[in-house]
């Protein structure tokens, strides 16, 4: 599966592989958001030459709108191939997606199954998520936190994505980044930028190259695919490569706060300020109003979201002795509070020059609860301070106010 922005290169490099597949057939599936199917024009006489074949979905997405479609041509080529002669038609498929598609959501395509207990997974094995970089904007449409409506690029009119989550999210779940166009970046903002990329996605294997020329067998069955490890690896907070990054100005630190945050001053004095240098934060936060449920804290380029996580896990414990199989050592790194348990703050932050890690610890801090506050205790948290954050869907909460 082929993923990247809009003018990453993603055509090119497909163009490529089909003059070069090293003896590999290539069956071609081409997406595209619009009516007419322009990529589709651009490669078919590629297809034509190669003898390969060629299918064409327009007018929405394969990640959200017309996965159906995929389902279905996908299920069709293998049913040909299936009652083909002894001799295969093809060896793989290359998907290359929308510029606004993002891969996981694809790659769980393979995995659903329907009513009738059939899935994508029993005709065809998901091999690789590819995402191409464009080298040179990358990181500027990052920072810009545009959203992809003012581009005019929103999968629907509920797609309230950024430009930056977009981004971010194809780097994220992709096994192999292809970085094009370095030719027009200094072998520095390479490096750079290659830094960048391992600190979002520590496993992917990481190509440089320009104009798409990369050599198939780097993309085409390399058997790199596994849905578990996507699901796990989006904003990781390992150390790896951390004197590698740093050298090219990638920072990165996690913040961690034993006490909950006060919603009014996090909007105040945190989320409504932009964080300069800022590309990436991640993780889990205490909110003092909403004490029992976790929230889960993403943010790309300028653009924050939060959503109802679990029950924190000294609840469960709570609900269900069993639950705690795993001492509290073991289930949270940094320590088990005999008062709050594993309630904690615990965020990961990624960017570059000139991300001041101390001026948005000192922010963050200014969140949290004073001493008089923590005094007060859960319960006054709730009825007396201001919480102005989205509210939180939480499951079973309308049922228990019922």
């Amino acid at each position: 599966v082929l993923s990247g922005f809009l003018g990453a290169g993603k055509t090119t490099l497909l163009s490529h592989i089909l003059s070069n597949t090293e003896g590999l057939r290539v069956a071609v599936l081409v997406n595209d958001m619009a009516a007419v199917n322009i990529d589709e024009a651009l490669i078919a006489e590629k297809v034509h030459v190669a003898g390969e074949q060629l299918v064409a979905l327009s007018n929405g997405c394969i990640c959200c709108s017309i996965r159906e479609d995929l389902v279905r041509e996908i299920r069709k080529l293998a049913e040909a191939e299936a009652e083909a002669d002894r001799r295969r038609r093809f060896d793989l498929l290359v998907v290359e997606s929308t510029g606004i598609s993002v891969p996981l959501p694809v790659a769980a395509t393979f995995e659903f199954a329907d009513e009738q207990g059939a899935s994508l997974g029993q005709v065809a094995r998901l091999d690789t998520l590819v995402t191409v970089v464009d080298s040179e904007r990358f990181v500027s449409s990052v920072l810009a936190a545009e959203s992809l409506a003012e581009r005019g690029l929103a999968a629907d009119e509920h797609d309230d994505r950024t430009v930056a989550d977009l981004l971010v999210e194809q780097v994220e779940f992709a096994d192999v980044l292809v970085l094009n166009k370095t030719d027009l970046v200094t072998p520095h903002q390479a490096d750079q930028l290659e830094a960048l990329l391992r600190r979002l996605n520590t496993s992917a294997k990481i190509l440089r190259t320009s104009r798409g020329r990369i050599a198939a067998s780097e993309v085409l069955n390399t058997r790199r695919f596994d849905l578990g490890t996507a699901q796990q690896s989006a904003g990781g907070s390992g150390s790896t490569r951390m004197t590698e990054a740093e050298k090219y100005g990638i920072r990165s630190f996690v913040y961690f706060a034993r006490r909950p945050f006060h919603p009014q001053r996090l909007l105040d004095s945190a989320l409504s300020r932009s964080w300069e240098g800022v590309l990436r934060t991640k993780g889990f936060f205490w909110l003092a109003t909403r004490h029992d449920v976790m929230g889960i804290w993403q943010s790309a380029g300028g653009a924050w979201q939060s959503e109802p996580g679990a029950r924190w896990a000294c609840l469960l414990q709570d609900d269900d002795p069993t639950a705690a199989a795993a001492s509290p050592e073991q289930q949270d790194t940094s320590g088990w509070d005999p008062v709050w348990g594993d309630r904690c703050q615990q965020l990961v932050w990624i960017g570059v020059d000139p991300m001041d890690e101390t001026a948005l610890r000192a922010m963050l801090d200014g969140c949290l609860l004073t001493d008089e506050e923590m005094a007060l205790g859960p319960e006054r948290w709730a009825e007396e301070l201001e919480d102005p954050l989205p509210p939180w869907a939480v499951e079973g909460e309308e049922d228990e106010g019922e």
